[in-house]
């Protein structure tokens, strides 16, 4: 996955290694290893991953996705479910997860509110690692934080999502991820 900014530069590179694959009843578990790569590609922090599969929902924790892209930063798990069954108007529980940093002797806290998970529409979508039907998802994230002095900000998300394989591309705010090569 690649992130660009909006005048497509590339922000941020991840690479993900499947290391394992388990199954225990209706669940499926895969762990990973998430590579990152700053602007100039050179590699720095690498994180661990979970995906899991329970009864055909792919359910991802908010967390990792964010921690994929680098930073001193600590979460808490909010897991998002992806059916593999989708309809165009479908809604979604909101959920939340709190991002602590420890800058010297400061620590600063920040809330980070889901709200308003959908699906917007159906469309085919081309990015640099395919052509993809998707489903459109859009939601927003509000963060308020603590410990500096910084008002509260919304952000709209949106997401395709292609139904049993993956998130192919996320947009929040001007930043784009698409994905830009699969292999085997």
């Amino acid at each position: 996955m690649t992130t660009y900014n909006a005048s497509g530069k590339v922000m941020h590179k991840v690479v993900e290694v499947v290391d394992n694959v388990t199954t225990s009843g209706a669940v499926t578990t895969s762990s990973t290893t998430a590579q990152n790569f700053g602007q100039s590609g050179a590699p720095s922090s690498k994180v661990n991953v979970t995906y899991k599969c329970d009864n055909g929902t792919l359910l991802i924790d908010a967390s990792t996705i964010m921690a994929q892209q680098g930073g001193n930063f600590k979460f808490s798990s909010a897991i998002l479910p992806y059916p593999s069954s989708l309809t165009v108007g479908e809604h979604f529980p909101n959920t939340s997860m709190t991002m602590t940093m420890t800058m010297g002797s400061k620590t600063i806290t920040s809330k980070v509110d889901m709200t308003d998970r959908k699906v917007v529409d159906k469309e085919t979508l081309t990015t640099p690692g395919g052509t993809w039907e998707c489903y459109k998802m859009t939601y927003s994230i509000t963060s308020t934080t603590e410990g500096i002095a910084m008002a509260p900000y919304t952000m709209l998300v949106t997401e395709w999502y292609v139904p049993g394989y993956a998130i192919v591309q996320f947009q929040m705010g001007a930043a784009i991820t698409k994905l830009t090569a699969v292999s085997d």
